[in-house]
């Protein structure tokens, strides 16, 4: 199955009217935007409109960023569309988002000329309403998984560390991360980045929580490891532990396993979302 691109509609609510009203400042910021979501901008037009709304659109190369503002509302509406295995615009859409100051959104990301073969093409669409920091993070997930994805198809040999670096840069409470390889009866530490390196470079299958997820093949959540009797110590900081097994076909092959300084750090959307990533490692190994 393929796809041609990826449409986000965006209601953002609880803007600063003082921003969304500036028709400079929204310009710059849609322009911002688009070198966020690494598109090539070919036409820029923006107006005010009375009493104080602004609308705007950008022409890429890969379709268009659009924009109306009414700051009397505090809302925003966005509509960015974007093509290429390049583009992100879910880094667009959040950089908005953050220099609007909006407190929730609602979005509906809409896959767009999605075709199975027959060159009949049609769309899906998933829509979400959050506060702004939820919505964020699953907009940098889709970011990342699409950076993975592309990294897996065009520089497979640095998939594992590349991968490493994408998550503990993108999400403030991956305090650690690492991940490990199954070798015989053991897991043996790989590329990681953190403050520092644990002195776990070996651990043996059912041996600690990493341990546990490979014995078990399935992932582990532990909410405060100081109440896990499975956890071995690695930083004094941790407070919670997600271990998630890549599996290859019916073997477990290695494990992504990421520490928290933050209790109950992670969710049932950390653990779609990482289980997704762990799939796409999987060819290398």
């Amino acid at each position: 199955m393929k796809t041609i691109g990826e449409h986000y509609i965006v209601e953002a609510s609880g803007c600063d009217p003082e921003i969304i009203g500036n028709v400079e400042r929204v310009q710059h910021i849609l322009v911002r935007s688009a070198e966020k979501a690494n598109v090539q901008v070919w036409a820029v037009s923006f107006h005010r409109f009375p009493p104080n709304g602004v609308s705007g659109v950008i022409v890429i190369s890969e379709s268009h960023l659009s924009i109306h503002t009414w700051p009397e509302h505090k809302y925003a509406a966005l509509d960015i569309y974007t093509c290429g295995e390049h583009s992100k615009p879910e880094d667009a859409v959040n950089y908005i988002l953050g220099e609007f100051k909006a407190t929730s959104v609602h979005i509906s990301e809409i896959t767009r000329g999605i075709d199975e073969g027959d060159e009949i093409y049609y769309h899906s669409i998933i829509t979400w309403e959050e506060e702004l920091d939820v919505s964020q993070d699953k907009l940098k997930m889709e970011s990342v998984l699409k950076e993975v994805k592309w990294l897996k198809d065009r520089s497979p040999d640095n998939l594992l560390e590349k991968t490493v670096e994408l998550l503990y840069d993108n999400f403030k409470h991956y305090n650690w991360v690492g991940i490990y390889i199954v070798d015989g009866n053991e897991l043996v530490l790989g590329p990681w980045k953190g403050s520092e390196e644990t002195e776990h470079k070996r651990i043996p299958i059912g041996s600690g929580i990493c341990g546990a997820a490979v014995a078990q093949g399935q992932t582990i959540i532990v909410d405060d490891v100081k109440k896990d009797s499975r956890y071995i110590a690695c930083f004094p900081s941790t407070k919670s532990e997600i271990v998630i097994p890549i599996k290859k076909g019916d073997r477990i092959v290695g494990e992504i396993d990421i520490d928290s300084d933050m209790p109950s750090a992670f969710t049932t959307r950390d653990k779609v979302f990482l289980e997704k990533v762990a799939d796409l490692l999987k060819e290398s190994f």
